[in-house]
This record gives structure tokens, sequence and C-alpha cells, in this order.
């Protein structure tokens, strides 16, 4: 149908509802009109009718008048354009209603293709939503029985924590006997070390330095413990004394038993055998003792002064340690007019 696609191709436009609504409704205003001019038309056609048959009279003798003729024309051209614009714009409309149809046929398509996807989408989303109840009970009985594990794990812990820490204090014990009984060997290694090793002195240039601030003080040996220890020691504070610059005072040994050491310049000593432990320091005073502590100290004799500082020396000097070093023995004193300085050298305590 040529004259049916001519306006197909001349009004083509998108097939979209807005664009072919809007054609319909001019094709069908273009229908409307050609209606219209058909029936003006028809109504122009009236005079011809009317006077159709005198009109045929007077045409034939040619002397009708010419503006009916123009009219009749006029109505004629009207009908024939309205005629053929009733059938163009009738079967427009129809075409375009069908378009029309076909885009609602594909939109309701569509639409009902969404709605099986939504339908679809909703079904998977249930299942999704089904899944996810399985899912949260079986969490809830796994958080149940992780609850119960961790209650289990906390009572082992906890019963764990109780034998650490018996252990520990099993262990503190033992550290402590341990402790103790490292302090009972290394008191016994020091015992064992000083009944083995023999006595000596040390910080010798200490000890000289001492001494020799009571240069010319006398002093006498009245007694040693007979075995080679004590004599040795004896020897090591004469040698002491002699390069302080003290005197040493040789007094005859009464008694029994006696024995002689060797000291500095050849000089054999004879004295009487001691039973008492350690070295020790006496001297005489002249006043009673408490009168004697009463005066300061600055004021005593010198050789009670000296005594004192080497009682402390010596004391301080001598290895192995015969006592506390923090509390040294006190010079003895008995009341008299000698001023010698008496050194005991009794055995090894």
């Amino acid at each position: 149908m040529p004259v049916l696609s001519f306006p197909l191709w001349l009004f083509f436009v998108s097939d979209n509802l807005p664009s072919l609504t809007a054609l319909r409704d001019l094709y069908f205003s273009c229908l409307l009109l050609s209606s219209i001019t058909v029936a003006i038309g028809v109504a122009l056609e009236g005079p011809e009718v009317i006077h159709e048959t005198r009109t045929i009279l007077l045409h034939i003798q040619g002397k009708g008048p010419s503006w009916i003729t123009l009219v009749a024309l006029i109505g004629w051209i009207l009908v024939a354009v309205g005629v053929i614009g009733e059938g163009i714009f009738e079967a427009l409309v129809s075409q375009t209603d069908t378009r029309i149809a076909v885009l609602n046929d594909k939109r309701l398509a569509g639409t009902t293709t969404e709605a099986g996807d939504a339908k679809t989408s909703a079904s998977l989303a249930k299942q999704a939503a089904d899944g996810a109840v399985i899912a949260s009970g079986t969490a809830k009985t796994e958080a149940k029985g992780a609850v119960a594990l961790a209650r289990s794990a906390r009572q082992e812990a906890d019963a764990f924590e109780g034998r650490i820490v018996s252990a520990t204090d099993i262990a503190t014990k033992a550290e402590s006997h341990l402790a103790e009984a490292l302090r009972r060997t290394a008191e016994a290694e020091t015992a064992l070390e000083r009944v083995k090793a023999p006595r000596s002195l040390t910080d010798i240039p200490g000890l000289l330095s001492a001494m020799e601030r009571f240069r010319g003080t006398s002093y006498t040996f009245i007694n040693a413990f007979a075995d080679e220890d004590s004599a040795r020691l004896l020897t090591l504070i004469d040698e002491v004394l002699q390069q302080a610059g003290w005197n040493r005072v040789i007094t005859p040994a009464i008694g029994t038993p006696s024995f002689d050491v060797s000291v500095r310049g050849n000089v054999r000593l004879t004295v009487l055998g001691a039973l008492t432990n350690g070295v020790r320091i006496s001297v005489d005073i002249p006043v009673d003792i408490d009168v004697l502590r009463a005066n300061p100290k600055e004021n005593n004799p010198m050789f009670i002064n000296a005594a004192e500082a080497l009682d402390i020396a010596l004391f301080a000097s001598i290895f192995p340690p015969e006592g506390d070093l923090k509390n040294p023995p006190q010079v003895a004193t008995t009341k008299g007019p000698s001023q010698v300085v008496r050194i005991s050298v009794g055995r090894k305590p």
C-alpha cells in the first residue's frame, strides 16, 4: 500500500509511548479535518443539486452562471480530498494504534518479566532469609556450645591456675630452702676456709698508717697459742708495729708451758702458752674505768688510745675474720701503773 506507507515514512518517530500517542492524536485531528472537509464539500454541492437541471441546461447552452460551476468544482475537490484524507488518516490512526498496542504489549511483557524477576528475587530473598534463620539457629547453637566450652575451659584454666599457684608456692619454698642451703653452704665453706686458711694481715699499708700516729708506744706479747698459725700471726703483728715505730718490750715468761718465737732482728721471744681464742689487747689504766670513760678521749694517755686503735685495726685486718667486723672486742683494762700495751695471740677461732 504505497499511499499508506508514504505518510509513515514522512512522519517517522521512535517507538515510545508519548511520541506515538502524539502522532496518533495528530492523525486523528487530520482524520477529523478530512471529515469536516467532506461535510463542507457536501454542503457546497447543495446548490448544484438544487439547480442541477437548470445548470445542465444552461451549460449546454453556454449561458449558466460561472460562480455556481466554481463552487461545485471546489466542493467536488473538497469531497475528493476529504474522502482520500479519511482513508489515509484512518489507516494511519489504525497503524498508530497498532504500534501503541505493540508497545504496550512490550511494556506489559517487560513489566511481567520484571515482576517475574522481582518474584524470583523475592523467592531467592525468602530462601536466603530462611537460610539466614537456619544459619542463625545454627550459630546460636554453636554459640551455646562455645559458651559451654568456654566455661569448661575457664574451669580448667582456674584449676590449672590453682596448680600453677601451688607449684609456684612449692617453687618459692624450694627456692627459699635452696637459698637457705646455699647460705649454710657458704657459711660452712667460710668456716672451713677459716679452719684451713692460716691467719694473715690484710691492708698492711692502712694498718701501718693507723699505728704510725702512736709512734714510740711500748708493747709486749704476753702469750700465744702453741701452734704454727699463732706463732706466724705473732711475727706479722710484730713486723707491722716495728715498722710503725713502736717499741717492743720483752717481759719474762713466768709460768708454764712456754715456747720461743723468732721475731724481727733474730730475736727469740719466750711466751707463755695461751688457751684463749683470737687476738686480744689489754692495758693498765691509772684510774677507774668509769672515770676514764668520763674524760674526753683526747685527754687520755697516748698508750690507752694506742691500745684502742690497735685493737680496732687488728680486728679489721686479720683474715679470716675472727668475728663480726661491726662489733670488735673491747680492750681489756686493769688498774695499774704499766704503760705497755699487752698483746695476746690465741688460737684461730
